[in-house]
């Protein structure tokens, strides 16, 4: 855990630190996974491959939204918190872009539509 630039001491004296950065973890690995099946089904072409990305995309910013608020988890003094609850908001941010601009393409992309026929 050091590796991530926090000390066992902070881990002692806020146990929900370690439990927030686990649901991150899991979540984080979840989304990549799913973002690489989704991938591959695009890039082989099979059939629901647009609709799988679709999916992905959705649960990415489930997963943004879910970020958001898990700092609370840590149970950490307020400002720093806030400090968490404000840098996973940007991010949030950056996902509903990417998420606007690659549904949008996704729905509108002649190519794609040309494509992925169903």
């Amino acid at each position: 855990i050091t590796g991530f630039g926090i000390s066992t001491e902070a881990l002692k004296e806020f146990p929900g630190l370690l439990v927030m950065l686990i649901i991150d973890a899991v979540l984080s690995l979840g989304i990549a996974g799913f973002g690489l099946y989704a991938g591959i089904k695009l890039w082989r072409v099979r059939p629901g491959a647009v609709l799988t990305a679709k999916q992905y995309l959705y649960c990415a910013l489930v997963y943004h939204a879910i970020g958001i608020g898990l700092p609370w988890i840590a149970g950490l003094p307020s400002e720093d918190t806030k400090s968490m609850i404000v840098a996973n908001a940007r991010s949030a941010m950056r996902g509903l872009i990417h998420f606007a601009i690659w549904f949008s393409y996704l729905n509108n992309s002649k190519r794609v539509r040309a494509t992925y026929t169903s």
